[in-house]
């Protein structure tokens, strides 16, 4: 599952993910302090979808990259709970 989905970002799409998760970190929490905080979240998906999507591998909609970046995410982190319960 993590592979199939792992090779539908390219390299250069990681790069751009990390550079800009490191820029806008509240976007990688999901913790926004202003109350247009919702209005923001989704402007800057909005933002890295369209970035992801000019890297030049192919267009996918917001939900789809949504979906992509949260599986892995979530696929990620499982995998760090399973080495850190297993040592």
């Amino acid at each position: 599952m993590s592979q199939r989905l792992a090779s539908k970002m390219q390299d250069a799409h990681w790069l751009i993910l990390i550079d800009f998760m490191e820029k806008h970190p509240s976007l990688a929490t999901g913790k926004f302090t202003s109350a247009s905080g919702k209005d923001q979240y989704k402007k800057l998906w909005l933002e890295l979808a369209g970035v992801l999507n000019g890297a030049g591998y192919g267009q996918s909609t917001l939900e789809k990259w949504q979906k992509i970046i949260t599986k892995l995410w979530l696929i990620n982190l499982l995998n760090f709970e399973l080495v850190f319960y297993l040592v």
